[in-house]
This record gives structure tokens, C-alpha cells and sequence, in this order.
């Protein structure tokens, strides 16, 4: 992803976009945001 979800990825699982990071170090998934795509993506 770029701007400002450039270390975060997304997963579609229709009609949702999941936005996540994951820690390797840690083994740990953080999910920011779960929404429709129209809405995912704007700023927090």
C-alpha cells in the first residue's frame, strides 16, 4: 500500500477491506480498520 498505509497491507473479503499490519518480531497482526472500500481508506 502507499501514503499513509505504506506498512499496513488488505485483504478483500467481499464487500470488506480488512487493513492490518503485522509485527514478525512479536507474532502479532494488528488490525486497523474493517469497512467498505468507500470508506476503508479515508484518513482516521
Amino acid at each position: 500500500m502507499k501514503g499513509a498505509y505504506k506498512n499496513y497491507y488488505s485483504y478483500r473479503v467481499w464487500p470488506y477491506r480488512i487493513i492490518f499490519q503485522i509485527v514478525k518480531k512479536q507474532l502479532l497482526v494488528f488490525i486497523l480498520r474493517i469497512g467498505k472500500r468507500k470508506n476503508v481508506y479515508k484518513p482516521l
